[in-house]
């Protein structure tokens, strides 16, 4: 008998009658996106965590530090490490600055991990990410050195955590030392065990750690996978339905005809898969960047194993046949236990989302009242996206009986519908509920990884630059000034003097600056020859102050103070960065801050963020274009009886659009309240940011295409009827 079972169930799956094609595709695409989008996302912890490890073992060890003030240098040091940071189109590279202490030159101890010899003084070895990108060490004003164990001369792979990372190493020019710094570190070797809890020479890691990834990955991929998958596997077949109305007919149990069409969806979903699996397991191996997060990585870093990608498809075949075997002939007793499931669905939402409230009042029992808590809204937000769907029939039928009390025909009779067929009208507003919240949700996630802008200046305030550097010697001030102040060059150098000791009862005097050249400081802020103010009073003192925003010293009131190793450079105009780190490369140590946006790439979250909101509209946005496919197949139908009894297609029209539109504007509501809510809860632990028109936005503009999507089924749905 089961041999019967499965013969017409393999027949049944690959028919080539017409009725049969739309599940046919449905089934097969849904479980390849599915199989590829969750093979591929699950290798991104295991990438991070190697990353993470590989970040962490190129670390320095360090030697015993010199108590602050003093002159002595450690026994045990080889080498003076400092940490800076480079800005490059907005973002912030690291710079290790690595001076050999004097007997030390040629030792491998002193050699970071990725170079196989320190740079020649004055020269740096780039990280193979910025070498792609076309950069040069003559860019930021520096010799270029191919001491890096790459074959291009680049920072080796040991020594970086993705082929894509940014990571500069330079070694201060002939004559110029770290020592005097405040801030430097005595090391006496690179390469300590490998660990979780901390990044060596990094700012922003290009990957997110793997227990983030694994919860995005979960959240934004797997989950709106696992919704494609299901929502084909109910796809309509008149041909399947007929079949197994057929073998009930002739008293076939209901387990033997059930395992047919679970048997016939799997089927289809082992061809799909398996049709992913396989090559995705034989060109994993060789991918090297990962798209749209902008990272490049090392070929083998997101090869898959075989028994993973097996599990994958065991798991999602398996998923597709239980989908399936619920099939579209059911005894009565089975709809009330649906009713049932999704009556406890309904409550376990509604808790969910006052879980989530008392989270972000920090009213919750047996915590502290203080402390973020992170897994709670973990709890929460899984839950609604769990639940929601569930909940959507049970709302849907509590609506049609308020719909049921209108006067309106075309209402009494959507309401009417909708308790009759809660689960149907139900499939196209649970998909859209679940993308509201995906998107919505991400959108507020990325928002609340913005840099923090600084506050800008009042307009006509000109814009500054801080210079400084470690190492200084006698004349650099004046080097500085000379190479950036040269006519033409449309900038204002000022010295920063020292403020002096501290006065007892006030406290730390703030820095100054210092104006040498009065006249052309009044020249650069445009109140020169011809003006009023004149340097021979407090007015153009004042009037500096004020333009520049900074307190002024003159030579005549500087009292003996020395400039020190940093100047204030100032430009009317847009000040470049990139410019100001080329002219002076020279300067061992150099740290150059913009007082408005010193980095203004994106931080590496908004890419991965931003990767995962495109997974979450193309796999929840297949799957909604496919229960709209489904929904113009059964109102054909529907259309076709209406019509055979007599009801003017007017109104046949105007039934269909309202049984559409209301359990889909219920789902909009119901959306935008729970997302309102989730981005309140993240917000009160500062892990997101509300924004209530985005989220308006979001919510109205993903209505928007789902009814015009519905829109341009209309000719297909008519053909059908005719």
């Amino acid at each position: 008998m089961m041999r019967a079972v499965f013969a017409v169930a393999l027949a049944t799956a690959f028919s080539r009658d017409r009725r049969h094609r739309w599940r046919q595709v449905s089934v097969l695409v849904a479980a390849f996106m599915a199989t590829v989008a969750c093979g591929f996302v699950i290798t991104l912890p295991t990438a991070s965590r190697d990353a993470y490890e590989l970040g962490s073992a190129r670390g320095p060890i360090f030697a015993s530090q010199p108590a602050p003030g003093s002159e002595e240098v450690p026994d045990d040091a080889v080498a003076i490490l400092l940490f800076r940071a480079t800005i490059v189109d907005g973002e912030q590279v690291p710079t290790v600055w690595v001076e050999p202490l004097p007997g030390h030159e040629d030792d491998p101890s002193a050699v970071p991990i990725g170079l196989s010899e320190l740079p020649a003084p004055g020269a740096a070895v780039l990280s193979p990410g910025l070498a792609h990108e076309g950069y040069v060490a003559e860019d930021f004003g520096w010799a270029s050195s191919s001491s890096g164990t790459n074959a291009d001369g680049s920072i080796g792979y040991p020594g970086i955590m993705t082929a894509s990372e940014p990571l500069i190493f330079v070694r201060p020019p002939e004559g110029r030392t770290l020592a005097t710094s405040s801030v430097e570190q005595y090391v006496q070797g690179f390469g300590v065990p490998p660990s979780q809890d901390f990044v060596a020479f990094a700012m922003d890691p290009e990957f997110l750690t793997s227990k983030q990834l694994a919860i995005g990955g979960a959240a934004f991929v797997i989950l709106p996978a696992l919704v494609l998958v299901i929502s084909a596997a109910r796809a309509r077949s008149a041909l399947r339905e007929d079949r197994m109305r057929f073998l009930v007919n002739l008293g076939i149990a209901e387990w033997r005809a059930r395992t047919l069409i679970a048997l016939e969806t799997g089927a289809l979903a082992a061809v799909g898969s398996l049709g992913a699996a396989i090559p995705w397991w034989i060109a994993s191996g060789s991918i090297t960047k990962i798209p749209l997060a902008d990272v490049a990585v090392r070929p083998g870093d997101l090869h898959s194993p075989w028994w993973v990608l097996f599990i994958t498809v065991l798991l999602i075949v398996l998923l597709a046949s239980c989908v399936g075997a619920i099939g579209n002939v059911n005894p009565p007793w089975r709809g009330r236990q649906r009713r049932k499931v999704s009556l406890v669905a309904t409550f376990a939402m509604l808790g969910s989302a006052v879980l989530l409230s008392l989270a972000a009042l920090r009213r919750l029992p047996f915590t502290d009242p203080m402390a973020p808590n992170v897994t709670i809204l973990l709890i929460g937000v899984f839950g609604i996206l769990v639940f929601t769907p569930l909940a959507m029939p049970q709302l849907i039928a509590w609506v049609g009986r308020l719909l049921q009390r209108l006067s309106s025909p075309t209402m009494w009779a959507t309401g009417r519908r909708m308790v009759a067929e809660p689960q149907h009208l139900s499939r196209i507003a649970s998909v859209l509920s679940i993308l509201i919240i995906l998107v919505s949700t991400g959108m507020a996630l990325g928002l609340g990884s913005v840099r923090a802008e600084p506050q800008q200046g009042a307009e006509g305030d000109a814009h500054g630059a801080s210079v400084s550097w470690v190492g200084a010697k006698a004349g650099d001030v004046d080097d500085v000034t000379d190479v950036l102040g040269s006519e033409g060059n449309g900038l204002l150098v000022l010295p920063i003097v020292d403020p002096g000791e501290e006065k007892e009862g006030q406290g730390a005097v703030p820095p100054q600056l210092l104006v040498r050249d009065c006249a052309a400081a009044l020249q650069f802020i445009g109140a020169g020859a011809g003006s009023d103010v004149t340097c021979d009073g407090d007015a153009a003192e004042a009037l500096l102050e004020g333009v520049l925003r900074a307190d002024i010293v003159t030579e005549e009131n500087r009292e003996g103070r020395v400039a020190t190793n940093a100047v204030t450079v100032f430009s009317n105009g847009t000040l470049s960065i990139e410019r100001l780190q080329e002219d002076l490369g020279w300067l061992p140590g150099l740290n150059v801050s913009h007082d408005s946006r010193t980095a203004s790439a994106p931080l590496p979250i908004h890419r991965w963020i931003g990767a995962g909101l495109v997974a979450v509209l193309v796999l929840a946005g297949t799957a909604a274009i496919r229960e709209i496919g489904d929904r113009s197949v059964d109102d054909a139908e529907r259309d076709a009886q209406y019509a055979r009894i007599g009801v003017s297609g007017e109104a046949t029209r105007r039934l269909a659009w309202a049984s559409l539109l209301v359990p889909m504007i219920l789902s909009v509501v119901l959306a935008t309240a729970l997302s309102t809510v989730i981005v309140y809860a993240g917000q009160s632990i500062e892990l997101m940011r509300q924004e209530p028109f985005k989220l308006l936005i979001i919510c109205l503009s993903t209505f928007a295409i789902t009814v015009v999507s519905i829109a341009v089924s209309l000719p297909a749905r008519r053909a059908m009827i005719r």
